[in-house]
């Protein structure tokens, strides 16, 4: 009788790195503070799975559109990725979070211990305080096991480190307190010799001749790393437009939520983007997923607003 030949369990294969995975060093001045991460203190990643099929170029460049259904049965989660992570994920003692989404957005999420996630990816996660805040964080590659390369594209998470920055500029001369205090947020701060002179966004939407058509039905997506708006503040602008205020929606992603401060924080950006997608789109609703400001918290976002079938929307803008 011939004896059946077992599948080796991802622990006994041969390592490789995972393509794109590489993170660079945290800056020297804050290597100093670096300390080993608790090993049993729990975290959540967000593993990418390929595609059952890849997506056309006419589905990539606009030309055809997919109905959420359409996409979901042909370029949803494969099917033996999935199966070959959640057996991985096994073996190195990870967890399935409960939160982890439909197949249609290809994301397996997975906790477990910091000792645990060191092993099962091949990484050793440190804590840095940079400027009063700590983050965790990893340098170099992800390394899995082989059988995983192809079928797992990203591994996001082990890293919280900040990933994108605002870069409005505040008004005012170059000495001026406020822009001081924003450009030591990591805000562009304005040009001294700046003119005076400001448009409204129907002003610029007229000067570059952007039809002026209702937009009722439709809801634009506005991904935010941080910040947040007052429903009063959005009234108060809509009114000195003379346009009516849009609904405005709040959409929690892995934990980030509207926080507005003041208007040198984040939450110039936010506003920004609310106030101009809804003055050139009269009518529209909007629809802002807040996340945290990492890689995955950046990517988690794209993904629920593209498959929420909530709000539904139509467009979606990043520029944060």
């Amino acid at each position: 009788m011939a004896t059946s030949k077992s599948t080796p369990r991802p622990s006994t294969l041969r390592r490789a790195v995972l393509p794109g995975s590489e993170k660079a060093p945290f800056s020297k001045a804050a290597a100093a503070a670096e300390k080993p991460a608790a090993q049993a203190k729990r975290i959540t990643v967000s593993v990418l799975v390929k595609r059952k099929k890849p997506l056309k170029a006419a589905h990539c460049n606009g030309k055809e559109r997919l109905t959420h259904a359409q996409y979901r049965l042909t370029h949803s989660a494969d099917p033996t990725a999935v199966k070959l992570v959640r057996a991985f994920a096994k073996e190195y003692d990870l967890a399935i979070a409960p939160d982890t989404p439909g197949p249609e957005r290809r994301i397996i999420k997975l906790t477990g211990s910091i000792a645990a996630m060191q092993k099962a990816f091949g990484v050793t996660l440190t804590h840095i305080t940079h400027e009063g805040t700590t983050y965790r964080m990893r340098e170099g590659a992800i390394r899995l096991p082989c059988e995983l390369i192809g079928p797992v594209e990203a591994v996001l998470g082990l890293d919280n480190r900040p990933q994108a920055k605002p870069h409005f500029r505040v008004a005012g001369e170059q000495g001026n307190i406020t822009a001081r205090a924003a450009q030591g947020t990591g805000f562009a701060s304005a040009h001294a010799g700046g003119a005076s002179t400001s448009f409204t966004p129907v002003q610029i939407a007229q000067l570059y001749q952007f039809p002026p058509a209702s937009a009722a039905g439709q809801t634009i997506g506005i991904i935010e790393l941080g910040g947040g708006f007052r429903t009063k503040d959005i009234t108060a602008y809509f009114k000195s437009l003379g346009q009516k205020t849009p609904k405005v929606t709040a959409v929690s992603v892995d934990g980030g939520k509207n926080s507005p401060s003041n208007a040198n924080s984040a939450d110039g950006e936010v506003m920004l983007d609310i106030e101009v997608a809804a003055a050139v789109a009269p009518g529209a609703n909007i629809a802002v997923y807040f996340a945290p400001n990492t890689d995955q918290g950046f990517i988690d976002a794209i993904g629920t607003a593209v498959h929420d079938t909530t709000t539904k929307p139509s467009v979606i803008s990043i520029s944060w």
